[in-house]
């Protein structure tokens, strides 16, 4: 997204470079938080809740763009919450794999890095169909990329501009 990092963003990347620092690593609430934050900041540009971040999530899949173009043809005015309904949005790379990779690199870990992590897998919008067949997470196959596991699944994710 090449957004510059704020000083609120900064704040949450040190608190993860902190963290991850600490013998053990404590993957808890605090940590979680930042990491959605940052999330959302890397993917749309400000913390915002569920519904406007897929109103405004340009990172989504051919099946839940195909699922929104069908819902604005059935009903103009009420299709966003069937589409809400009917989609989720999904950390390529899940926070917990991320994570790990944080604190595995823990030695060479800086601000750019973790926000260039980010940056790299924004959230992304798909539907639930999809979601089900996603693997939970890539701890179980370390060298499986993000790619890979959306490629498995069979889940196109496209970068949308709109129509």
């Amino acid at each position: 997204m090449g957004l510059e990092m704020s000083h609120y963003l900064q704040r949450r990347i040190n608190l993860l470079i902190t963290e991850c620092q600490i013998n053990p690593p404590c993957y808890d609430d605090v940590v979680k938080g930042a990491m959605y934050t940052i999330s959302h900041f890397a993917t749309v540009g400000k913390l915002t809740l569920s519904k406007p971040t897929k109103r405004m999530n340009k990172n989504i899949s051919a099946e839940a763009k195909l699922l929104r173009k069908n819902l604005q043809q059935q009903d103009a005015n009420r299709w966003f919450e069937t589409f809400h309904k009917m989609t989720t949005n999904e950390h390529q790379l899940p926070l917990k794999d991320m994570w790990l990779y944080f604190c595995m690199h823990k030695d060479i870990l800086t601000p750019d890095l973790v926000w260039a992590t980010f940056c790299k897998y924004p959230y992304v919008t798909i539907t639930k169909e999809e979601n089900k067949r996603l693997p939970r997470n890539l701890r179980k196959n370390i060298n499986q990329t993000p790619e890979q596991r959306y490629k498995e699944a069979g889940i196109e994710i496209i970068f949308d501009l709109g129509d």
